[in-house]
C-alpha cells in the first residue's frame, strides 16, 4: 500500500495534469458520436453500446436502458482512469491474479480457435481420400534406452536408403520388421482412410505423395518406414448384416453355407433364413447386423473386400469365404451425409472417440512454436548440463527476444533441475515450453484480437475492484468525522435490541424431559441435571431476534424461572431465563461497522463527484442515440 504522503503527491500531480489535458480537449470539436470526455480521454456511443451489449441480447435490449446504463459506465471509466493513475495495473497482486486467468484463457483460445479447428479441417480433408500404403516395422518400447532408440532409428535410415536405391520392400520387411509368432508386423496394408490407424502413423502417411518414402517415424509400437503406394477418393462404408457358417477341422462349412444361400434364392425371408443357418451368436438377434464396415475398419480383408464390392441394391450377396468362415452379406445402408453440418457433426465425434479433440499445454506450446518466429539454435546445447560454448550466445529468438546461455542457466538454476526436466523430456523443449509460457499472453495478444478484449476487459474489472477496494469498500478511506455526523442524524438505526440470556435444557423424549421439569421442580440445580440425567443436553444461549422459537416464552419468564416442557421442531425444550438486557443506543464505536455500511453509497458518490471536478467530466447526453 502507498503511504498516505505519497498519495497526496501523486494526487497534486493528478490535479496539474488533468487540467492540462481538460484545456486540450475544450479546444477540439466534440462531434455527435462522443458522449463525454474527461482528463485526456473520450468516451464514444460505440464504445457505450459495445459494454451494454457485452452480457446482453442486442434485441431483448432498447434505448431506455441505455440511458440509464450510460452514467454507470460513465463513474466505470472514471474509476478505471483513477486506478491506472494509482498505479494498480502494476500492482504485484492484480498482476499475478491477471496473469493466472490470461494464461488460461489464452490456453483455451489456442485449443479452441486454433488446434480443434485445424484438426477438424484437416481430418475432414484427409476423410476425403483413402490411401493405400507399405511399411517396414521396428518394435520399440515406448521407455526405451536412448542407445537402443538410436540403434532402431539408425537401423532404418539405412533400410530407407536401401529402398531409395531400388530393394524390394517386401524382402527388406522380411529382413527388418519385428516378428511376432513368425510373422512379420510390418508389410502391405489394405487401403485405410483418416481415424483408421494410429496418429502418428496417418499424419505421416497422409504428408506423402505416391510413391514417397518416408523417414523413420515413432508409434507407440516402434518406429515406421512407410512407402505410400496409391491414393484415391474414399469409398463410403456400408452398414452391412450377414448370415456366417463357421469353418471347423470337422467341416468347412461350405455345404451350410450353400444351403443357406439356396433358402434365400427360393424366396425365404432373410430372417428366417438367418435363424437356421447363421452361427454368429451376436448378430443373430440383431437381424445380422454387423455394423459399419470399410476401408480400414477392424474386420478381415477379405470381408472388407467383399463389403466394398457387393452391389448396395443387389438383395444380398453370394456366399464368399473370409477369414474363419464363409458369409452371406447384405447391404442395408451406403454411407452419406446430407449436409455439411451432418458431416461436421460426424467428424466430431469420430475425432471425440479417437481421442483428438483433448490438446493439453503441450500442444499449445507446439503450435506456437510452429507458427511464430521461433528458432531454437540447437547446436548451442552441446550437451545435457546446458554447458555452451559462449555466454551471450543465443539459444533461441523468440517474440522478438533473444535468449542466451545465460538465461539458460539461470533457468536451470531457478526454475528447474536437470534431472527433473529429462524425466518430462528433451531438455531442449523444456526450456523452449518455459520461454513461450512467459510470452503466452502477449503472443496470443497478436493472434486473437477477441482474446485481448477478453483479457483486457478482465484486467479492467481487477483495477476498478482495487479502486473499490481502497477508496470505497475499505472504512479508513472514509471521512471520519463525517461517518459520525452521519451516525448523529440516524442514531435511531443503531440500536441493540432487548436480549434475553438463557439456559436451554434438551431431551430426547417426553418422559425424559417431564423428569427433568419434576427435578427443577424439586429444586435440584442445573449443573447437577446436567451432571446426573443420562441424555440431557444443557446449552448456554442468547437472543434479541423475534424469530428465535424461545424469544416468546423468554418474554413472560421473570430472572431464574424456568419454562414449562416445550415441543419445538419434533424436540423437547425447557427454557430457564437467566439475565434480560434491556434495548438501548449503541455507541458510534459499536456501530461504525453497520454506520459505514448505510453510508457507503454517500461515500461513493463523494468520491466520484471528486474524480468527476478532478478530471472535468463534461458529459454529452443528447448524443445518446
Amino acid at each position: 500500500m502507498r503511504t498516505y504522503l505519497l498519495f497526496i503527491t501523486g494526487l497534486l500531480l493528478l490535479i496539474v495534469s488533468s487540467c492540462k489535458s481538460s484545456e486540450e480537449l475544450s479546444n477540439q470539436d466534440i462531434n455527435e458520436s462522443v458522449i463525454a470526455t474527461f482528463a485526456d480521454q473520450t468516451v464514444t456511443m460505440d464504445e457505450l453500446k459495445t459494454n451494454f451489449y457485452r452480457n446482453r441480447n442486442p434485441e431483448m435490449a432498447d434505448s431506455s436502458e441505455l440511458r440509464e446504463f450510460f452514467p454507470t459506465y460513465i463513474d466505470f471509466r472514471l474509476k478505471l482512469y483513477e486506478g491506472y493513475q494509482q498505479g494498480y495495473d502494476q500492482d504485484s497482486t492484480v498482476q499475478a491474479e491477471f496473469n493466472d486467468y490470461a494464461s488460461d484463457i489464452a490456453i483455451r483460445y489456442w485449443i479452441e480457435n486454433d488446434i480443434k479447428k485445424e484438426r477438424v479441417e484437416t481430418f475432414k480433408n484427409r476423410f476425403k481420400n483413402e490411401i493405400k500404403a507399405f511399411h517396414i516395422l521396428k518394435e520399440l518400447p515406448q521407455d526405451a534406452l536412448p542407445q537402443d532408440t538410436a540403434d532402431v532409428y539408425n537401423s532404418l535410415i539405412a533400410v530407407r536408403d536401401s529402398l531409395l536405391n531400388g530393394a524390394s520392400p517386401e524382402e527388406m520387411n522380411e529382413l527388418h520388421s519385428s516378428k511376432q509368432n513368425g510373422n512379420s508386423v510390418g508389410g502391405q496394408l489394405s487401403w485405410f482412410t483418416a481415424g483408421s490407424t494410429i496418429q502418428p502413423f496417418e499424419d505421416t502417411a497422409y504428408s506423402l505423395e505416391p510413391g514417397e518414402i518416408s523417414m523413420p517415424v515413432r508409434s507407440q509400437f516402434g518406429y515406421h518406414v512407410i512407402m505410400l503406394q496409391d491414393i484415391r477418393p474414399r469409398t463410403p462404408q456400408r452398414l452391412v448384416k450377414h448370415i456366417f457358417v463357421r469353418k471347423t477341422d470337422e467341416t468347412d462349412g461350405s455345404l451350410k453355407i450353400q444351403q443357406a444361400f439356396q433358402a434365400l434364392e427360393s424366396d425365404s425371408s432373410w430372417n428366417d433364413v438367418l435363424q437356421v443357418y447363421t452361427e454368429d451368436p451376436s448378430t443373430k438377434n440383431r437381424d445380422g447386423l454387423l455394423g459399419w464396415v470399410g476401408y480400414g475398419t477392424r474386420f478381415p480383408a477379405q470381408l472388407i473386400e467383399a463389403a466394398m464390392s457387393t452391389n448396395p441394391d443387389s438383395a444380398y450377396s453370394e456366399p464368399f469365404e473370409a477369414s474363419y468362415g464363409y458369409h452371406i452379406m447384405k447391404i442395408d445402408s451406403v454411407q452419406t451425409f446430407e449436409n455439411e453440418e451432418q458431416k461436421e457433426e460426424f467428424v466430431l465425434e469420430r475425432l471425440e472417440q479417437l481421442g483428438r479433440l483433448d490438446p493439453d499445454r503441450d500442444d499449445v506450446y507446439e503450435r506456437i512454436a510452429n507458427e511464430s518466429d521461433l528458432r531454437i539454435n540447437r547446436s548451442g546445447f552441446t550437451n545435457l548440463s546446458g554447458q555452451t560454448t559462449s555466454s551471450d550466445e543465443e539459444l533461441i529468438h523468440f517474440n522478438g527476444k533473444s535468449y542466451t546461455n545465460n538465461h539458460f542457466q539461470e533457468w536451470l538454476n531457478q526454475e528447474a533441475s536437470v534431472d527433473e526436466v529429462m524425466e518430462s523430456g528433451d531438455l531442449v523443449t523444456s526450456y523452449r515450453n518455459s520461454i513461450i509460457e512467459k510470452n503466452l499472453v502477449d503472443v496470443t495478444r497478436q493472434y486473437f484480437p477477441d482474446f485481448a478484449q477478453e483479457v483486457d476487459h478482465f484486467l479492467n474489472g481487477l483495477i476498478v475492484f482495487e479502486v473499490n477496494e481502497n477508496h470505497i469498500w475499505n472504512p479508513e478511506s472514509a471521512n471520519r468525522s463525517e461517518l459520525r455526523a452521519y451516525y448523529e442524524s440516524n442514531k435511531s438505526n443503531y440500536k441493540k435490541e432487548k436480549t434475553f440470556v438463557y439456559t436451554e435444557i434438551y431431551a430426547p423424549s417426553d418422559s425424559l424431559i417431564n423428569s427433568v421439569h419434576q427435578k427443577l421442580n424439586e429444586g435440584l440445580d442445573i449443573p447437577s441435571i446436567s451432571e446426573n440425567m443420562e441424555n440431557v443436553v444443557v446449552n448456554q444461549d442468547s437472543t434479541s431476534h423475534p424469530q428465535n422459537p424461545a424469544y416468546a416464552t423468554l418474554e413472560k419468564l421473570d430472572i431464574g424461572e424456568f419454562s414449562e416442557p416445550l415441543t419445538v421442531d419434533d424436540r423437547e425444550f425447557i427454557y430457564v431465563l437467566n439475565e434480560t438486557n434491556p434495548e438501548r443506543m449503541l455507541s458510534f464505536d459499536e456501530a461504525f461497522d453497520r454506520v459505514f455500511s448505510d453510508y457507503q453509497s454517500i461515500h461513493e458518490e463523494n468520491f466520484l463527484n471528486q474524480l468527476k471536478e478532478r478530471y472535468n467530466l463534461v458529459t454529452y447526453p443528447d448524443n445518446l442515440q
